[in-house]
C-alpha cells in the first residue's frame, strides 16, 4: 500500500475544522471510495492527502495547503508509488480549453506567416516549425485531439494515458465528466489497474457506480468523520433505488 493511513489533527483552522472527527483513517484496500453530501469534506480530505503525498495534477490545484498544515498531517505507507497523480474533472475541462486555446494561437501564427510573406524558403520553414510542432503534439499526444473529444471521452482517454503500474491516484468527483456507461468503463479500468498492476486509488464521488468496484472499501463522510459503510447503506443509493422503483410516481406531487 502506498498509503496505509492518515492522521488528521484537530484544530480550528482550515482544513482541520472540516475534518474534526476524522482522526486516524485506516486504508485497507487498493481502492477507497469516499461518499457523502457536498460540504462533507471529501474534496478537502483528498486535496490534503494528494498534496501531502506529492501528487501531480494537470491544473493549478484547489485549496493549496501551507507547509505548516502538511507537517501536521501524518501518513503511513509500506511501499512508495512509482507515479502519483490527482485527477479532477473540473481541472481537466480547464486543461482541454487551454489546449484548444494553444491550438488556435498556433493556427493563427501559421496563417499570419503565410499571409504576410515575410519569410521565404528555409526561413519560412524555421518560422513555422514551432507552431506546427505545437499543433502536432496537441493532436497526437493521446491518440487523437483532446480538444475535439467530448468531455467524457477526453477524460477517460487522458486518465488512461496517465495511469501506470504501481501508482497512487486520487480522483475528485470524476463522474461529473462521465455518463453512467463511461463511469462503468472507468470503474472497470480502475479495478484492473488495482488488481493486476498494483496501483492504489482514492476516489471522492456521488456516483452509484464507482463504489461498486470489486474489493473497494467505502467511507461515508459526514460532520467531519469518515465511517466505513456498505454499499446498500449509502443514502444516495437508497434514494436512487426508491426513485427507480416508483419510476418517479408520486415523488413530484
Amino acid at each position: 500500500m502506498f498509503l496505509d493511513y492518515a492522521e488528521i489533527p484537530q484544530g480550528e483552522e482550515y482544513p482541520f475544522f472540516c475534518l474534526k472527527n476524522l482522526g486516524r483513517l485506516e486504508l485497507r484496500s487498493r481502492v477507497s471510495v469516499f461518499c457523502g453530501d457536498n460540504g462533507a469534506g471529501k474534496s478537502t480530505l483528498l486535496g490534503l492527502l494528494s498534496q501531502k503525498c506529492g501528487c501531480h495534477s494537470v491544473g493549478q490545484g484547489r485549496g493549496r495547503f501551507s507547509g505548516d498544515v502538511l507537517r501536521r498531517v501524518k501518513i503511513g505507507r509500506t511501499e512508495y508509488a512509482e507515479s502519483r497523480f490527482r485527477f479532477s474533472a473540473e481541472e481537466f475541462l480547464e486543461y482541454i480549453l487551454g489546449l484548444k486555446g494553444m491550438a488556435e494561437e498556433a493556427e493563427d501564427a501559421l496563417e499570419e506567416i503565410e499571409r504576410e510573406g515575410k519569410f521565404k524558403g528555409a526561413a519560412k520553414g524555421f518560422a513555422a516549425m514551432p507552431h506546427a510542432r505545437t499543433l502536432y503534439e496537441i493532436k497526437n499526444m493521446y491518440g487523437r485531439e483532446l480538444a475535439a473529444c467530448s468531455h467524457g471521452e477526453g477524460f477517460l482517454e487522458f486518465f488512461k494515458s496517465r495511469v501506470h503500474p504501481r501508482g497512487l491516484y486520487i480522483l475528485d468527483e470524476p463522474e461529473s465528466a462521465l455518463s453512467y456507461e463511461n463511469q462503468y468503463r472507468l470503474a472497470y479500468f480502475i479495478h484492473a489497474a488495482a488488481k493486476e498492476e498494483g496501483s492504489q486509488f482514492l476516489i471522492a464521488t456521488h456516483s452509484p457506480v464507482l463504489p461498486l468496484i470489486p474489493g473497494a472499501e467505502i467511507f461515508f463522510m459526514k460532520e467531519g468523520s469518515a465511517v466505513r459503510t456498505e454499499y446498500d447503506d449509502l443514502e444516495d443509493v437508497r434514494f436512487l433505488r426508491l426513485f427507480l422503483a416508483r419510476k418517479g410516481e408520486k415523488m413530484f406531487d
